[in-house]
Parts: structure tokens; C-alpha cells; sequence
């Protein structure tokens, strides 16, 4: 709360009639460290005896759920290349991360969707969409399809997803692997399905982290 600095006010009686507000956004942009201390017992004859650390700590320094789900937000949702994320954590963060590091997130990632059922329900809701039905009918007859009035073939939505995927290779290359490939469809799957849905990809990669889902998995499978 700011004052009025009420010797420099002129003589006379003042009453307090509420608060004129002003608000200034900013970002801290800081790393994050949480060190466990785990006791240590030893018994007369040497033996010792640790306390459990917590749930997926399991090495003397390791990254946590942020850094991973900053790390694939940037890379397979906004598709920036491995060298400008690399420098942003070293930069802005004080967090070095390589070029290999970064494609066990984003591998880490597609695991976690096949795991926690995601990438079947997004399946499933595919093949039952009526869209789909229609073009079935026409996948044997492609100059048909083309010529079919009906059938959108413009700039909709389906081309958009689909064309994000020849948008990373002209931003980052060439992709260095068929696993590669595979794993930025089946990310970049859930993120634009999630989307759809208005749940932000922030939200939806922090929470795979924690090897959960959108509350829209446990409503119905995402379209």
C-alpha cells in the first residue's frame, strides 16, 4: 500500500476514499533447485541404512518435470531447432542441456502417452469421427475424392496438423530418424487434440510429466 504523505498536504481534514490502482507485469526467469538430504544410520557393526528419497529421484543431480516439459512445449509445439533451445536454458535459465538430452524428453514423452492410454483414446476418436467415415468411401478412388465437392480439401484444419509436421523439417531439418519422425506425430497429436479441447499445451505436457492426463481423457477421447 502507497501513502499519501500527509505533511506536505495543505491544512485541513482528510478522509481516506479508497485506493487509485496501477499493476506492473513482469517474468522472473530463474532455475529451480530442491536438494533431499537423506539420513544415514550405521549399526555397531558398520552396516548402514538410508532414507527412501522421494518417487523418481534417483541420481545425484537430474531434471526435473518443468525443465522436460518446457523443453518439448519448445521443441514440438512452438518447433524450435535443438541449437536455440539448447541456448535459451543455458542463457536465460543457467541450465545446460544437450542436443541428446533434449530428444529423451521428447522420447520420454511419446512413451508416457502410449503408456497412460492417451495416444489409443485420440485413435479411437478418430476412426469413430463421421469425417473420417466419408472418407473411406473415396480411399480407393483418389480422382474422386479430389473432384468431390463435398469432401473438404482447402485449407482446414485436418491440413494444418498435418503440415506442421513438413513445417518442423524445413525449421530443424530433416528428420534424423524414423523414430524421430514417429515421435513428434504422436506429440504433436496429443498437443494439437488437447488444443482443440482449450487446454493449453503448457498444461497438457506438465501433467503427462506427472504421468497424468487432461481431465478431457476422462470425459470422452479428444477429437
Amino acid at each position: 500500500m502507497l501513502y499519501v504523505t500527509q505533511e506536505s498536504l495543505p491544512e485541513g481534514n482528510y478522509r481516506e476514499v479508497g485506493f487509485m490502482q496501477r499493476q506492473v507485469v513482469d517474468i522472473d526467469i530463474r532455475r529451480v533447485v530442491t536438494e533431499y538430504q537423506a539420513q544415514i544410520l550405521e549399526d555397531e557393526q558398520g552396516k548402514r541404512f538410508v532414507a527412501d528419497f522421494p518417487d523418481g529421484v534417483n541420481s545425484a543431480v537430474q531434471y526435473g518435470n518443468g525443465v522436460k516439459a518446457h523443453a518439448v512445449y519448445l521443441s514440438q509445439y512452438q518447433l524450435l531447432p535443438y541449437k536455440r533451445i539448447e541456448e535459451y536454458f543455458t542463457d536465460q535459465l543457467g541450465i545446460p542441456l544437450s542436443s541428446g538430452t533434449l530428444v529423451r524428453f521428447n522420447q520420454q514423452a511419446a512413451e508416457l502417452l502410449e503408456q497412460t492410454g492417451a495416444t489409443d483414446k485420440i485413435d479411437a476418436a478418430l476412426k469413430s469421427a463421421a469425417l473420417l467415415d466419408r472418407l473411406r468411401e473415396y480411399e480407393d478412388d483418389t480422382l474422386r475424392f479430389m473432384e468431390n465437392s463435398h469432401i473438404p480439401f482447402t485449407n482446414n484444419q485436418g491440413e494444418n496438423d498435418i503440415r506442421m509436421t513438413k513445417v518442423q523439417q524445413k525449421i530443424s531439418g530433416c528428420f534424423r530418424s524414423m523414430k524421430g519422425a514417429q515421435t513428434f506425430c504422436t506429440v504433436r497429436g496429443y498437443l494439437s487434440s488437447c488444443r482443440k479441447q482449450d487446454v493449453s499445451a503448457s498444461e497438457a505436457l506438465t501433467l503427462l510429466f506427472k504421468n497424468q492426463l487432461p481431465h478431457i481423457f476422462d470425459i470422452k477421447a479428444a477429437e
